[in-house]
């Protein structure tokens, strides 16, 4: 009897440590944020060249704002978006390009869309968060692999604490500080 009530406590405690299973990531009980604000910390590293960032990335489409922060707080760069296109400000002086995609092609050899990110960022396209290839706008870049990590619900959307995206030599990685809803 002590041995059967010992076993019981023992699958109590241990069944109390296991984790759910994370539910699909396409989960229609959680809205898509269009809006938002976040911070984040930043890594890009194509073949042996990284890049680090901080950044505040502000969203309300067409409209968009991405203040651009060295490791320790100095901002480097503001990224802004509009319908008309988008438009950089640093210490070299003020770029325009087409689109914020243009930007990070030109600064850091990858072109990072933004939709795509903000989606990433919420799980969208996604399948159940793991190993998912997420194929670019370009037919003839390699897909990305996009792994975000350790989801949350804020304001009723599922925001990742972490992504992780793939795509030949080129790593990124973000990890979400603060995300708002306004």
């Amino acid at each position: 009897m002590q041995s059967r009530l010992a076993l019981l406590i023992v699958l109590l405690v241990l069944t109390a440590c296991v984790t759910p299973p994370p539910t699909d990531i396409a989960d229609s009980t959680h809205a898509y944020a269009e809006r938002f604000s976040l911070t984040a910390r930043v890594s890009v590293r194509v073949g042996e060249k990284l890049d680090t960032i901080k950044l505040d990335w502000t969203r309300s489409p067409p409209d968009e704002v991405i203040k651009i922060f060295t490791p320790f707080g100095a901002q480097v760069a503001e990224i802004t978006a509009t319908r008309d296109g988008a438009m950089v400000k640093n210490a070299s002086g003020t770029q325009t390009a087409a689109t914020v995609g243009d930007i990070t092609a030109s600064a850091l050899g990858v072109r990072l869309d933004t939709a795509m990110l903000a989606r990433w960022v919420q799980g969208i396209d996604l399948k159940n968060a793991t190993n998912f290839a997420v194929f670019p706008e370009s037919g003839n870049a390699p897909p990305w692999t996009v792994e975000a990590e350790r989801f949350r619900v804020i304001d009723g959307a599922r925001v990742a604490s972490r992504i992780t995206a793939i795509a030949g030599d080129t790593v990124v990685r973000v990890v979400i500080d603060e995300f708002r809803i306004p």
